[in-house]
């Protein structure tokens, strides 16, 4: 039986023995067992339930997305529902407005873009939920989101 060299082993042996191609077929055996094994195995998600982060995930699905849509879009998804989730669940004001703030920022990101150009309901929710915020509850940010997401000004409702 042939003994199973670690690469380490293999270039230390091309080092002391630079003329004996042996060594360097074993090294080129081994790097190619390497790269089968590689691409054998499956790539596993980075994205778990319940996240708050994009991630930069090249596993299959996340691949195939990104060919199909322009972007991870379940992936996103996900992490909009769930802050959408954490809103309802967290209490304060300004508690409220920090998760909103990062929804909003999310929603500013190439994917979040993508998102809102792709779907006209969800561009039309997006759009009046702002105009609410602006108008009835009073926050400024709500503007600045608006006017960076649609680059026109939010409408602004007289209270009559």
């Amino acid at each position: 039986m042939e003994k199973q060299y670690s690469i380490a082993e293999i270039y230390k042996l091309i080092q002391d023995n630079p003329n004996d191609i042996t060594y360097k077929q074993l090294l080129e055996q081994k790097k190619q067992k390497v790269i089968s094994e590689n691409k054998k195995k499956k790539k596993q998600c980075l994205y778990k339930k319940n996240t708050e982060i994009i991630l930069e995930c090249h596993c299959e699905t996340c691949e195939k997305e990104i060919q199909n849509y322009g972007y991870k879009r379940s992936k996103l998804c996900d992490v909009l529902k769930y802050l959408l989730s954490k809103t309802v669940e967290t209490s304060g004001r300004q508690n409220k407005l920090v998760v909103v703030g990062n929804i909003f920022n999310i929603l500013l990101s190439n994917d979040g873009l993508r998102l809102i150009e792709s779907n006209e309901n969800f561009k039309n929710i997006v759009q009046s939920k702002l105009i609410e915020f602006y108008n009835e509850e009073g926050i400024f940010n709500s503007y600045i989101w608006y006017r960076r997401l649609f680059g026109e000004r939010i409408p602004i409702i007289n209270k009559g």
